[in-house]
């Protein structure tokens, strides 16, 4: 695995985690899930309606 436990230092109530090869995802308590990845480092915040 390359970078899964490089979570996000702005990462805070989250319920739940899921891990790819080259991804991981986190549902936050409100409702927010936030994705980063790896290989270029990226990191979004999606809210759902």
């Amino acid at each position: 695995m390359q970078g899964q436990t490089n979570v996000p230092s702005e990462l805070t109530n989250a319920i739940g985690i899921a891990a790819g090869y080259y991804h991981s995802l986190a549902l936050k308590s409100d409702g927010a899930v936030v994705v980063w990845e790896t290989i270029r480092m990226v990191k979004r915040i999606c809210r759902g309606t």
